[in-house]
This record gives structure tokens, sequence and C-alpha cells, in this order.
């Protein structure tokens, strides 16, 4: 699950930092003279597009999706929007404004814990599970096995 995890999360780095946040900061570069607002305007932009993307879609950001995971409350439901702010925008401020520093702590953490959560997952009351969709394409063992077909 941690590689799965990684994976998704740098597919929406890729999807959501190179086609969103660095076109919108030059955009905004153009409208607003002040680059400190401009930044904030974007980073705020892109966190609640974000946020809407993964409610639109049950839970799960388009790197997720690639990966099939998804993000689900403690009791397996879909979470609410103010919890999948508080899921991102908790992540958004441990991780980035970290250096990355405080991933590392996380990892550590989901490593040690047997729930597999890490440090924004306990701060917003979340976890990731594997996608439902992912689970009804799985082929269970010893399916389709002893069948000859001849075309």
């Amino acid at each position: 699950m941690a590689f799965k995890r990684f994976i998704g999360l740098l597919m929406d780095i890729i999807i959501w930092f190179f086609i969103f946040f660095y076109p919108m900061i030059w955009l905004m570069d153009m409208l607003i003279p002040t680059r400190v607002v401009s930044l904030l305007l974007v980073h705020g932009m892109v966190l609640l597009l974000l946020t809407v993307a993964a409610y639109q879609r049950g839970g799960q950001t388009w790197g997720q999706k690639i990966v099939a995971v998804e993000i689900k409350t403690m009791s397996h439901e879909v979470p609410s929007f103010f919890r999948l702010l508080a899921h991102f925008l908790s992540a958004y401020l441990l991780y980035l404004y970290s250096f990355g520093l405080l991933y590392i702590v996380s990892v550590i953490v989901q490593q040690i814990r047997k729930d597999k959560r890490m440090l924004h997952d306990l701060i917003s009351g979340t976890k990731l599970d594997v996608s439902q969709t992912a689970e009804i394409n799985t082929p269970q063992i010893g399916e389709g096995e002893g069948k000859n077909e001849q075309i």
C-alpha cells in the first residue's frame, strides 16, 4: 500500500503542479504584481481544485485513481468535502512547508502503525483504502482454471 500511495502522490504532483500550478502562477504573475499574493492565491486555488476533484470522484484524486486507491473515513465511508479539505490542507502544510522532512517522519509513522495511516490521515480522520472498482475487476484465485476453450 505504501508503494501505491507514493506512486499516486507522484502522479498527482505531475498532474496538479506541472499542469495546473505553474500555468496558474504565470497567469497570476501577469495579473497581480505582488509575487507573494499571487503564490498564496495559486496555492489556495490548487488546494481547492484538488479537494473538489477528489470530492466529485468519491474520495479519489486522479493519481489515486490510476493506482486504484481511495480516501475513506474510518467507518469506510466517502469523506465529506470538509474532511477532504482537512486531509489535503494538513498534507499540504505538513509536507510542502517542511521541505519533505515531515513526509519522511510520516512514512516512518505509517510503517510503525498497524492501520498504516500517515500524519495527515491521523489529523483528518481518514485512511487510504483499495478502490472498490479495483476489487471488482481483479480476478480471484482459481477463477478460470481448468477451462480449455478452443476457438
